[in-house]
């Protein structure tokens, strides 16, 4: 595989090895020897932001500005100036080492890092979100406050249908009970604040795999929170051999 892909500009964008390449030694952190595998779901987020980073400006400034609050948002920053090094290396296995659980060998501990896309996404952006919403109820009790990482949308609708008004109708809930006890007030749900960034977890309730054609995903849409222009900036094909999440116990 290339070490660099070239973009539109003639600018060179540096490709992360997967941590099942036989060309990447094992990993030091704290006087322990780690080696990854299958970290694909990881290096494709990394990738996409990576390139869109080096080809827009306020994608690179909002990861910037981010960066104190997420280490993921960093390492791109730093492998923008400084390319990918073991310093890049290192800080994917310390952020894979919060989410995996290590198996022991005779002589490394490994990180089995096989996931599906949306639940990685969802925990690279958890301080970052594509969303925030706060449920206030009309009683005056503490509101409720949930991050949005990931919106769930189902490949069918995303193909065929207005982004916009998908979105729409996702965002904006019908209001409910509130959910503190003895209270008999109504929870209005609102979408506070929108992130830069807004990722989709495509879904399919169909058993047969689908295919789906490039071009007739939308490119586009307009917030309706905000009403400001969103751009696709990639995409990600992902199946997960085992179908299951091996995640860091608690």
């Amino acid at each position: 595989m290339a070490d660099t892909l070239i973009n539109e500009r003639g600018s060179k964008i540096p490709i992360l090895k997967n941590g099942s390449s036989l060309q990447l030694s094992a990993i030091k952190i704290n006087n322990c020897n780690y080696t990854l595998s299958n970290t694909c779901a990881f290096d494709s987020i990394f990738q996409i932001l990576l390139a869109a980073a080096a080809d827009m400006c306020h994608i690179f400034k909002y990861l910037e500005n981010n960066s104190s609050i997420n280490i993921f948002f960093g390492l791109i920053i730093n492998t923008i100036q400084k390319g990918v090094t073991q310093y890049t290396y290192k800080v994917r296995a310390q952020i894979l080492l919060e989410i995996f659980a290590s198996t022991d060998t005779a002589e490394f501990k490994n990180l089995n890092c096989e996931t599906n896309i949306g639940y990685m996404a969802g925990l690279l952006f958890k301080e970052t979100p594509s969303f925030n919403e706060v449920s206030q109820c009309n009683n005056s009790c503490t509101p409720r406050h949930k991050k949005l990482p990931v919106i769930q949308i189902e490949d069918v609708k995303l193909i065929d249908g207005n982004l916009t008004e998908i979105i729409t109708r996702h965002l904006f809930l019908d209001d409910n009970p509130c959910f503190v006890e003895n209270c008999t007030g109504i929870e209005k749900n609102i979408v506070s604040d929108t992130g830069d960034i807004i990722i989709f977890d495509i879904f399919t309730i169909h058993p047969i795999p689908t295919t789906h054609i490039i071009r007739n995903i939308p490119s586009s849409f307009i917030n309706p929170i905000n009403k400001t222009g969103y751009k696709l900036i990639g995409l990600v094909s992902y199946k997960n051999n085992k179908n299951k999440k091996l995640t860091k116990p608690d």
